[in-house]
């Protein structure tokens, strides 16, 4: 699963310092009574001592109720970030340097997109995100002053109101970073001279059950598009994290393998490190329904969590629902469509710019999404297609849905719904049932894969619709079920869907290591579960190095040094082992020899942009014979060329390399990302184990160096013989407040593998808590 990264900068001017002083003024009340306009009924919001709000309304809005006023206390600036990037107002509040990604989200018309499916929603939903806006609004205009971030890009009061219609904009940009083969397709499209179909797969086809390059692709590669729009690549350069590993893991250990003969399920959802956190943590009850767990703000709903019954965790599907699309001209403003002519529409802009005034421009669309190249005098354009803009978006229903279930097979039904975002859904009861389940609206194409930009313009492309009939599996013979954005199986045969779904999904290392782990002990508890969540091994390492190495024999020194260090590692990437840091260089140099002459320095860091280490080409099978005329001088040349690398990045004695060193992880604020002056913003760093392959993420991209950007975002443990003992845990707290005791209180429990008890149970919440507020109705 992906987090967005919002870059911002700013100069740090005597204003910027005063506001730093007054950090605490944005702090919310969290004791004693408030009024709040729009309750029905008095509403309490107990907090503990790790700030996670348990919520007890009479009936389900007032709950709702609390929990956006809750969201705001301790996540405005992140709610306020949320919808304007997806309005395309961020340029309002921050200026010229996110312009042109404003002008591309505005014409998306995102907000029309939420407002259909607003309509589209069951009443209940509906009257629950009402009521949350209304605790959003309430529980902003509580605060003293808006949060540090607000105050310091200038804005002084909350004076515009939160509309359902911005929480379902989050959906919408989760929809978005949860994508990523549209990145490939890009490369493949950007390059399209230099990679024919062999080579593409060479590059591209990491899964050896994957369908092959389309059989167009020779004909197609000769359309004559223009550059990719400034706009676009503005989108892509903030919101298009192409390179950011894909890596969540879920699993129901069922009761046969368990000490207490129930469930036990697990879940941590792997993002983009960031802070705050994507997640937020609450227990709230109203109306005769109550959950508890994770939130993400802007909703209401609990997406991960349990209710008392029933337990379900969330992974990316990894499935295609984003395709891009070449359609030729005709004529200055036409264009052709499935055989037939259409009209181009112009969409004119207006994006407003701090300090600049108002920029108008005029984009162009195709009935099935925005041209992102330049018209110019091309002949085709190239069109990004996306399920967001297509369909009436349920997703807010199956959310509020699953908090009311109670078994695991009802659940299952949730795969009907209409949904923007794919997740396969892992759930489990009480009465010891279990299940997996993909969810959401994945595109039915008629004759392309979705790994390559389809010819539009012809009839017999396109999408016919949905696919139905997701994969989904109960209770199998094994006593388990795992699910690590992997291609879906059932009883440990592929489902015959994963073709269609696309087919680029990540190779299962981590899959197998959760099994192996499962397998590996006769019964589990909360304890070996956990234990698992920490794992290190990294099966990737251990499945490819020997057969790279194998008979190479280098003769440069630098080489034979590299060799001896990654055939002597016990393939555990812990932080004081340099094996990992060399098995990573290795695989990123290999790859820019395999294929640096064919697309040169540009377009192999394109390619570096789109792939990570654990799902590329040195994952397909007989792919480096095919990109290299000397398979074997090529590995030795990759050797020497990470050996000379790492002596000078880390110097020249390699017993003090250590992949902690390397691999560290900061909780940088993005304020103070971008000045490098706001470092009290920030939540602490240290090394960190791990790879991209392992069940402990640590994943890195090819881009960045070896930081740590991809983590586990959160972590939950759910025992199904007392949901009520829920362990939890979320990097670096719960609230977004820089100066609340909250704002990174569970990173240092998090990077040792701790978890902390979700309290659900009203004697347990009134032990533990720290602030009770009452809301009172005006």
């Amino acid at each position: 699963m992906r987090s967005t990264i919002l870059v911002l900068s700013f100069l740090l001017s005597g204003c910027a310092v005063t506001t730093l002083m007054t950090m605490g003024k944005s702090l919310p009340t969290l004791e004693g009574e408030v009024g709040a306009p729009g309750l029905s009924a008095t509403t309490v919001i107990h907090r503990d001592e790790r700030g996670v709000p348990h919520i007890r309304a009479v009936t389900e809005a007032d709950a709702a109720y609390a929990v956006g006023y809750a969201h705001a206390q301790d996540r405005l600036f992140q709610l306020e970030a949320g919808r304007r990037i997806m309005a395309g107002r961020l340029a309002e509040i921050v200026g010229p340097e996110v312009a042109e990604m404003d002008a591309f989200m505005a014409s998306l018309n995102l907000k029309a997109e939420a407002e259909a499916s607003l309509l589209a929603l069951d009443i209940d939903t509906k009257v629950a995100l009402a009521a949350y806006a209304a605790g959003v609004n309430a529980g902003a205009r509580s605060l003293n002053g808006l949060p540090l971030e607000l105050r310091l890009l200038g804005m002084d009061k909350w004076r515009e109101d939160w509309t359902p219609a911005d929480s379902l904009g989050a959906l919408q940009l989760f929809s978005w970073t949860m994508s990523d083969s549209w990145g490939q397709e890009l490369v493949a499209w950007e390059h399209r001279d230099r990679l024919d179909r062999d080579v593409i797969d060479a590059i591209f086809r990491t899964d050896p059950q994957g369908v092959a390059s389309d059989a167009y692709w020779g004909k197609l590669r000769g359309a004559k598009t223009g550059p990719l729009t400034p706009r676009f690549k503005a989108f892509l350069d903030t919101l298009g994290d192409v390179n950011a590993p894909q890596a969540s893991n879920a699993w129901v250990i069922g009761g046969a393998r368990s000490v207490d003969g129930k469930p036990i399920l697990a879940n941590d959802t792997h993002l983009h490190k960031s802070l705050p956190s994507p997640f937020y943590v609450l227990d709230v009850a109203g109306g005769g329904r109550q959950a508890a767990g994770f939130t993400v703000p802007g909703l209401p709903f609990v997406a991960i969590g349990h209710n008392g019954a029933l337990s379900w965790g969330l992974t990316n599907t990894s499935a295609d629902y984003v395709d891009m699309a070449v359609v030729k001209r005709d004529g200055e403003r036409g264009y052709i469509l499935n055989g037939v002519s259409k009209t181009l529409e112009e969409r004119a802009v207006s994006v407003k710019v701090k300090d600049e005034g108002a920029r108008e421009v005029v984009t162009y669309h195709t009935e099935i999404g925005p041209v992102v190249s330049e018209l110019g005098d091309s002949k085709d354009l190239l069109v990004m297609r996306w399920t967001a803009l297509e369909i009436a978006d349920r997703s807010a229903d199956a959310l509020r849905a699953i908090g009311a279930m109670k078994t695991a097979v009802e659940a299952q039904t949730l795969a009907t719904i209409p949904m923007a975002p794919s997740f396969t859904l892992t759930a489990a009861d009480t009465q010891g049932d279990y299940i997996t389940q993909v969810l959401g609206s994945i595109p039915k194409r008629k004759a392309h894969s979705g790994r390559l930009p389809y010819p539009a313009s012809e009839p017999e492309h396109g999408w016919d619709g949905v696919l139905t009939g997701l994969p989904g599996e109960r209770a199998p013979k094994r006593g388990y079920v795992v699910t690590a954005n992997n291609a879906p199986t059932v009883e440990g045969v592929r489902h015959p869907l994963t073709a269609q779904m696309n087919g680029l999904f990540p190779l299962p290392w981590r899959a197998q290591r959760i099994a192996e782990l499962i397998e590996a002990t006769p019964l589990h508890n909360v304890t070996s579960v956990g234990v698992m969540q920490m794992d290190t091994l990294d099966l990737h390492a251990k499945a490819r190095l020997p057969e790279l190495l194998s008979g190479l024999n280098p003769t440069t020194d630098g080489a034979k040094r590299a060799m001896e260090l990654l055939s002597a590692w016990d393939f555990n990437a812990t932080v004081n082992s340099e094996a990992p840091l060399v098995w990573m260089e290795f695989q990123r140099q290999l790859v820019k020899l395999a294929v640096g002459e064919r697309l040169g320095d540009q377009g192999t860091q394109m390619l570096l942009s789109a792939t990570d280490p654990g799902d590329s080409l040195v994952d397909v099978a007989g792919g480096l014979t095919k990109l290299v005329p000397d398979r074997s001088a090529t590995l030795r040349q990759a050797l020497l060329n990470a050996w000379d690398t790492l002596i000078l990045s880390h110097g020249p004695d390699s017993g003090a390399w250590d992949w902690g060193d390397a691999h560290v992880i900061r909780f940088t604020h993005p304020f103070a990302d971008a000045t490098g002056k706001l470092g009290l913003l920030n939540a602490g760093e240290f090394p960190w184990p791990g790879t991209n392959t392992t069940v402990s993420v640590g994943g890195v991209s090819w881009q960045d160096g070896w930081e740590t950007q991809h983590i586990a975002a959160m972590r939950l443990i759910v025992p199904l013989s007392d949901p009520s003992k829920a362990e939890f845990i979320l990097p670096p707290g719960n609230s977004g407040q820089p100066s609340s005791d909250n704002y990174q209180d569970q990173v240092r429990a998090w990077a040792r593998g701790d978890r902390i008890q979700l309290w659900t149970k009203d004697e347990d919440v009134l032990k533990h808590t720290a602030n009770t507020l009452t809301l009172k109705p005006e």
